[in-house]
């Protein structure tokens, strides 16, 4: 999975190269493919978990702390910044 997040747009014969080279194992392109997709759908998975935690965070602190000043930045579903300023 660690290749899949660092390398997204590895094709899937690459992967089964380094598949191969990683775990002696050949695979063939289906099962590379279902593979990397199977991996981008749990990285991007958690990416949409955290994402709705961040606005869990930004409502209890709009609701709990009502002078404080937030700014939630995404660009294209994923987290880019969050500004947070709290009041005394």
């Amino acid at each position: 999975m660690e290749h899949v997040r660092d390398q997204p747009n590895w094709k899937s014969t690459t992967l089964a190269n380094q598949v191969l080279r990683d775990h002696n194992v050949m695979v063939s392109r289906s099962q590379t493919y279902r593979g990397k997709k199977k991996a981008i759908m749990q990285i991007e998975g958690s990416h949409a978990q955290q994402i709705s935690q961040l606005w869990s965070y930004y409502a209890a602190i709009r609701e709990h702390k009502l002078g404080s000043r937030l700014k939630l930045k995404l660009e294209n579903s994923y987290f880019q910044r969050l500004y947070v300023c709290l009041d005394a």
